[in-house]
This record gives C-alpha cells, sequence and structure tokens, in this order.
C-alpha cells in the first residue's frame, strides 16, 4: 500500500496527505523540505499546488493509474472523518482516459466496479474485504458527483494524446 505523508503549508497552515514518493520528487525539486519522518513543510501553498499539477507526480484518484489526462473541478468536501484524522477532498480530482469516460457518461456503478477491480489487481483481498471496498468506493464516488462542479479539463500537455 502506497504510504502518505502530511505536508502543512506556512503561509496558510494547511495541511495535506500526498505519496512519499511525490513529497520526494517535491524535495529533490526544492518544492517542500522534510521536517520528520512523515512530515514535510511547504513555505507557500499556491506553489505546493501549482507542483502537485505536474502530470507526472498525479495518479488517477479513481483507479489509481498513473496516466492522468484529466481533470475534474469540484467544490472542497469533507471525505470523512476517523481517529481525530480529517480527510477532505480539495480542488479538482485527476482522472485516466477509462475513469473520465465513466465521469462523462454518468456511469457511476461501472466507476466504482472498475475502481475496485484496479486496486484488486495490486492488493489480494478477501471477499468480506472487497465488499467493504466497494461500498467505500461507491460512497465516495457518490459523493464527488454531488460536489463535481464542471466537466473534465485536459491536464496541459495531454491535449495531443491519441490515449
Amino acid at each position: 500500500m502506497t504510504e502518505l505523508v502530511q505536508v502543512k503549508t506556512l503561509d496558510t497552515g494547511r495541511v495535506e496527505e500526498i505519496r512519499e514518493e511525490v513529497a520526494q520528487k517535491l524535495v529533490a525539486d526544492g518544492v517542500i523540505w522534510q521536517q520528520g519522518n512523515d512530515l514535510y513543510t511547504a513555505p507557500v501553498d499556491e506553489e505546493f499546488k501549482n507542483a502537485l499539477r505536474d502530470p507526472s507526480l498525479m495518479i488517477c484518484d479513481f483507479c489509481s493509474s498513473p496516466d492522468v489526462g484529466w481533470l475534474f473541478p469540484a467544490r472542497n468536501y469533507e471525505m470523512f472523518r476517523s481517529e481525530g484524522v480529517e480527510r477532505v477532498s480539495r480542488d479538482e480530482w485527476a482522472a485516466c482516459e477509462i475513469c473520465a469516460h465513466l465521469i462523462d457518461q454518468e456511469l457511476w456503478d461501472l466507476l466504482t466496479e472498475h475502481s475496485v477491480k484496479s486496486f484488486a489487481a495490486t492488493q489480494p483481498m478477501s471477499p468480506l474485504v472487497s465488499a467493504l471496498l466497494t461500498e467505500a468506493v461507491k460512497a465516495n464516488t457518490a459523493r464527488f458527483s454531488q460536489h463535481r462542479t464542471g466537466p473534465g479539463i485536459r491536464v496541459p500537455g495531454k491535449e495531443d494524446d491519441d490515449t
């Protein structure tokens, strides 16, 4: 499973979780610096958010494909709160070609099925865990569909892709 680390921006105090490998690249690029094992700091929130829009750092927010081609704008909303940790969805959601097509067609059940199958291909799981994951993904997809604010926007640099 992918390790998540926290990045706190100094100018706004906002905290965001990102994949550890993304954090390492942003450290190498001088956008953030490491404060501890799982804690990083970004001096400027806007610079940090812009760095995260680099297509090479994105994965599909639905199926985790590394080939992101679309961004779907959405209002910020609380995804869940557990053990004192709040997970908030902010800004746009990244999508691969397959997920973007399913979103455009509003095929939410097929999007859920595709997302779960993609995850299951990388992580063996029992039928019970698969069922729980399916319900969680279905709920997450429903919240995304309620908070989506517009059509997909092509990721810069992906306009000429034939995929």
